[in-house]
């Protein structure tokens, strides 16, 4: 049985189960965020670029060679209110998981994100009043897949403090966050039938 924890993974299109700070796979080194909040980009050529916390062994990745490059054409950007993010374009080539992916409309998005505010509040409480009272604050990516026959929207959301939003690397990379608590969590949406699916907060490390 696949644990949430793995599904942050599946759903960046790399299949391996995240349950100590570092694990491999196909001579990738995966490493979560530490206090530090410091990362590493994988960039390779799917759908323009797609980044993981991951990189190969032993190499540099461009993302931290240039920090501050413009953003993927390919990616659209999503402004109303107190909402900023953008809708990725769906995931082609080869993976570990047969996923069927498809891309949100910015009507869909933002039909989601009317009801995000409430769901937070009864689903958090007041235990991370940085999500609930600082939404504002987070930085979203929208994607679409299919899982048991639903067509989820899913929304990852990071923190303006992290790295990978202060780098501007959201606006380039499809990027997934293992690690580095409630900077980041994420919410997929069952557009159908119009109900929260899933949610999760990072692990503190």
């Amino acid at each position: 049985m696949t644990r949430p924890s793995d599904l942050l993974w599946i759903m960046a299109g790399v299949a391996v189960v995240v349950s100590s700070n570092k694990v491999s796979n196909r001579g990738l080194a995966l490493e979560t965020a530490a206090a530090s909040d410091s990362f590493n980009i994988l960039e390779t050529s799917v759908a323009g670029s797609f980044g993981v916390v991951a990189r190969p062994a032993g190499t540099k990745a461009r993302a931290e060679q240039q920090p501050h490059a413009e953003p993927n054409p390919e990616f659209e950007r999503v402004r109303e209110g107190t909402i900023d993010g953008v809708i990725l374009p769906p995931l082609t080539g080869p993976t570990d998981q047969p996923v069927q992916w498809w891309r949100p409309t910015r009507s869909e998005v933002l039909e989601v994100e009317g009801h995000i505010p409430s769901f937070l509040r009864h689903r958090l409480g007041n235990t991370t009043p940085k999500i609930t009272e600082g939404l504002a604050q987070y930085k979203r990516q929208y994607t679409g897949f299919w899982k048991d026959g639903r067509r989820l929207l899913a929304i990852s959301f990071f923190h303006e403090s992290s790295r990978g939003v202060r780098e501007g690397i959201w606006l380039r990379v499809h990027l997934s966050v293992a690690g580095g608590g409630d900077n980041y969590f994420r919410i997929w949406y069952d557009v159908k039938k119009k109900e929260f699916y899933y949610f999760s907060v990072n692990a503190p490390a």
